[in-house]
C-alpha cells in the first residue's frame, strides 16, 4: 500500500512539473517582468480606453453615478465622474473644449483579451481655439491624457489585477499605473505586484 501511495506522490510530482512555465517560476500564468511586457499592458489598457469606455462615456454631457458597461467577454465596469463639454464664439475667435473625468471600477471585466479586476481613473481633456485678424486665422489644439491608479483626489487605490496574452503567454499580475500623455508623447510607469518598477515613454 505504501509502494502504490509512493507511486501516486510521484506521478503528482511529475504532472506538477510538466505545468511549470518555461521560466522555471512553477507559475502557470506567470507576473509581469520585462519593460516589453509592462508596455503591452499598457497599450492594452489606451486602447481599451480609446475604442471602447472613450467613444460610450462621451457622446453628450453628463454625469455618471453608478453607470454599468457590461464586457464583451463577462464582467463589468463601474462607472462614476463625468463629461462636460462647452463651445463659444465671437466675430474673431471660437474655443471648444471637453473633459471626461471618470473613476472605473473593473470587476472581471474582459474585452478583447483584456481582463481587469480593480479601479482605474481616467481623465482625457481637449481644448481648441481658432482666432482671426485681418491677416487670417490661427488655431491651436491642446489635449491632455492621464490613466492613474490614484482618485481625483490622489488617494492611491489598491493594485489593479490584470490578464492578458503576449506572444502566446497569458501574463497575469497586479499593477499600479501613472500614465500621462500632453500633445504627442506619453510618459508612463507601471509597478508590478513584486514592486518592480517599469518607466518608459513613446
Amino acid at each position: 500500500m505504501k509502494k502504490y501511495l509512493s507511486g501516486i506522490l510521484v506521478i503528482l510530482c511529475l504532472l506538477t512539473a510538466c505545468s511549470k512555465d518555461e521560466t522555471g517560476t512553477g507559475a502557470a500564468n506567470p507576473p509581469i517582468t520585462t519593460a516589453e511586457q509592462a508596455r503591452a499592458a499598457f497599450i492594452k489598457i489606451n486602447a481599451l480606453w480609446t475604442s471602447t469606455l472613450k467613444p460610450v462615456l462621451t457622446k453628450e454631457k453628463q454625469t455618471y453615478s453608478g453607470k454599468v458597461l457590461e464586457g464583451a467577454g463577462g464582467g463589468k465596469a463601474v462607472v462614476n465622474g463625468s463629461f462636460t463639454q462647452s463651445s463659444s464664439s465671437s466675430s474673431s475667435s471660437t474655443r471648444s473644449s471637453s473633459v471626461a473625468d471618470v473613476t472605473i471600477t473593473f470587476q472581471q471585466y474582459e474585452i478583447n483579451g483584456l481582463r481587469l479586476d480593480g479601479v482605474l481613473r481616467f481623465y482625457d481633456s481637449y481644448n481648441s481655439r481658432t482666432a482671426c485678424s485681418s491677416s487670417g486665422c490661427a488655431s491651436s489644439t491642446h489635449t491632455y491624457f492621464s490613466y492613474s491608479s490614484e482618485s481625483a483626489a490622489g488617494v492611491a487605490a489598491p493594485p489593479v489585477a490584470i490578464e492578458f496574452e503576449l506572444d502566446g503567454k497569458t501574463l497575469r499580475d497586479q499593477i499600479l499605473l501613472d500614465a500621462s500623455k500632453e500633445y504627442a508623447h506619453w510618459a508612463v510607469k507601471l509597478i508590478n505586484e513584486n514592486k518592480q518598477e517599469f518607466s518608459f515613454s513613446y
